[in-house]
C-alpha cells in the first residue's frame, strides 16, 4: 500500500512541478479559467442544440 501512495505522490508532485514551470507560480488560476471556458463552451453547444435548434458557425462566432 505504501508503494502505491509513494507512486501517486511522485506523479502528483511531477505534474505540479511541470505546471509551475510552464505557467508560473499561479498556474492554478490558468487551469481554473480553462475549466470555466470548457464548461461555458459545452453548455453553449447544448443550449444551441437542444433549446434553440440553431447550431451553426455564424451564431457561434457571434457568441464568441
Amino acid at each position: 500500500m505504501e508503494k502505491i501512495i509513494n507512486r501517486v505522490n511522485i506523479i502528483y508532485g511531477g505534474m505540479i512541478t511541470a505546471l509551475t514551470a510552464l505557467f508560473g507560480q499561479y498556474w492554478f488560476l490558468f487551469i481554473g479559467f480553462l475549466i470555466c471556458n470548457i464548461i461555458d463552451y459545452a453548455t453553449g453547444i447544448i443550449k444551441a442544440k437542444y433549446f434553440n435548434c440553431n447550431e451553426n458557425s455564424r451564431t457561434g462566432a457571434k457568441g464568441a
